[in-house]
């Protein structure tokens, strides 16, 4: 099966994006002096930006089940649109039909000019 739009754009933009997958609390505290790394606020600094990060995960996460959800609707429309071109096609051709069947010439010229977009 193939992966949809919202699976695909998860794994593009959200996959590893958790700020632990780009850089370990061990990794931000080497970041800092050594006599600064023991302190507590740099756990505590650690700990809101994971939270700031998470914070932009889960707005790229909605962002993404919005978008998915407006390609749905589009999907939709187009069908729905479709449907009723093959309907007004289908009609087109039932007209020109009855007119061939008539043997009304100067009718099926006309039909033939609106089908065409000449009339």
């Amino acid at each position: 099966m193939a992966p949809t739009e919202s699976a695909i754009l998860h794994n593009y933009l959200l996959a590893g994006a958790q700020l632990p997958a780009i850089v370990t609390l061990e990794q931000f505290t080497a970041l800092f002096p050594k006599p600064q790394r023991s302190s507590p606020q740099v756990k505590a600094l650690y700990r809101d930006l994971q939270r700031q990060r998470n914070g932009v995960v889960d707005s790229v996460s909605a962002n993404i089940e919005a978008e998915a959800k407006r390609g749905r609707l589009l999907r939709r429309e187009v069908a729905r649109a479709r449907k009723e071109a093959e309907g007004r096609e289908a009609d087109d051709e039932r007209e020109i039909e009855r007119a061939v069947s008539r043997g009304s010439r100067s009718r099926l010229v006309v039909v033939v000019a609106v089908v065409a977009g000449m009339g």
